[in-house]
């Protein structure tokens, strides 16, 4: 173990965040304050963990874990059907409420030991937008040796067969993935939302993916891939008929506060039928009261996706994987270029409509839904189209590779 903490690579673990392609400290508009921001949080955390400390770490001793980040994560994981018992263990932004199990405690308190382990590697990393990730993300570059430590400690490979995770590049998973592979403990991803061409290849066991457009992201990886069709949106239908040309205006936790207010004041000017809903994660008290004080449209973001689907026929959005569930119920998509980039290939495969401003939209000229696009994110092999389910079919698989 030792050996192996000497030699880990942190920006890799901590992958999420040190892609320059992503960007994800830059676009989740943060990271201004270099190195006092990075302080501020690895205490934060370290308090919080402390505080919010509630776990069993016999959890760990299961033949069988499902590990999840956020409730995205949960909520596609928790729909697994496996003929075998499993514990699900929840970690990150799943773990800041005093009724949530958390066991970071002990990988933070470790962590605080490697402090100038990480100042060492500042200074010899000569790649400038790593350093100032490493800076402003302090928490988390230090985090990885405790987690590292953490799982080394308490994975059992005589006790664990198989442990599912449904991120790939974020620090508590591929820390995971690296003890794992050192203790020979078979895993297996499971996609919670959208995928990109952008992501690092999977170096997982097993893959289990959504459809062929996840297939060629993950083109270079080093896994057995399955594809079992959308786990998460499994039994989703509409439940009633949505009324004619009724909006759905959703905003993600990246659009910023002055396109939030300019696109909602727009909707109202223009006299549309629209609803608004938030992302689910969303903290930014302005917005939100903004939002539930409006009287010209209502904010359905506390409401179950399936049912707001079900009942609008457009949706207008950002950057977000809410285009893919949007279309899967027959919606018409649309946004403008100034709040989008096509991270997932929507506009390139036919699922989106951009205009070039919020003045150019014109909702008539929204295509129908492309049926056959759509089937790049939702495909399952040929092979395992016998069995009824994605949560089967990945049942079925692990059983025949004698996984359990």
């Amino acid at each position: 173990m030792l050996k192996g903490i000497v030699k880990l690579d942190i920006f890799d673990l901590n992958w999420d965040i040190s892609s320059k392609e992503i960007n994800q400290v830059e676009i989740t508009s943060s990271g201004k304050l270099g190195i006092l921001e990075g302080v501020i949080r690895l205490f934060f955390h370290v308090l919080m963990s402390v505080l919010y400390f509630k776990c069993k770490l016999s959890k760990f001793n299961s033949r069988v874990l499902l590990m999840s980040g956020t409730r995205n994560q949960f909520l596609a994981l928790d729909k697994l059907n496996l003929s075998v018992k499993a514990s699900h263990i929840k970690f990150g932004n799943q773990t800041n409420r005093l009724n949530n199990d958390s066991f970071e405690m002990w990988p933070y308190l470790i962590s605080i030991f490697f402090i100038p382990l990480v100042i060492y590697k500042y200074f010899i990393e000569e790649d400038v937008f790593r350093k100032q990730m490493l800076l402003c993300r302090l928490d988390r570059f230090v985090f990885s040796y405790g987690l590292y430590i953490f799982y080394h400690l308490v994975l059992d490979s005589k006790k664990v067969n198989i442990i599912f995770l449904s991120n790939d590049h974020s620090v508590w998973q591929r820390t995971m993935l690296r003890v794992c592979k050192t203790k020979g403990i078979k895993t297996a991803y499971v996609q919670h939302a959208n995928v990109s061409k952008l992501f690092p290849k999977l170096i997982f066991d097993y893959a289990f993916l959504d459809g062929k457009y996840a297939e060629e992201c993950y083109s270079n990886s080093e896994c057995k891939i399955f594809l079992v069709g959308c786990l998460r949106f499994h039994k989703l239908k509409k439940n009633t008929k949505p009324t004619d040309k009724k909006i759905l205006v959703c905003f993600n936790k990246i659009d910023s506060e002055a396109d939030i207010i300019n696109c909602v004041k727009y909707f109202i000017s223009k006299n549309y039928d629209f609803n608004v809903r938030l992302h689910p994660t969303e903290s930014r008290q302005s917005i939100i009261k903004f939002v539930n004080n409006s009287l010209s449209f209502s904010n359905v973001s506390s409401e179950k996706l399936e049912y707001v689907l079900s009942s609008h026929s457009y949706c207008f959005s950002g950057t977000s994987s809410i285009f893919l569930e949007a279309s899967i119920f027959g919606l018409k998509c649309f946004s403008i270029r100034r709040m989008f980039f096509d991270y997932y290939d929507f506009e390139k495969n036919n699922i989106v409509r951009v205009f070039g401003g919020l003045d150019d939209i014109n909702i008539d000229e929204i295509p129908d839904i492309d049926h056959k696009s759509v089937g790049l994110y939702d495909y399952v092999d040929y092979d395992l189209r016998f069995i009824e389910s994605p949560a089967e079919r990945i049942d079925f698989v692990l059983r025949n590779n004698g996984v359990y």
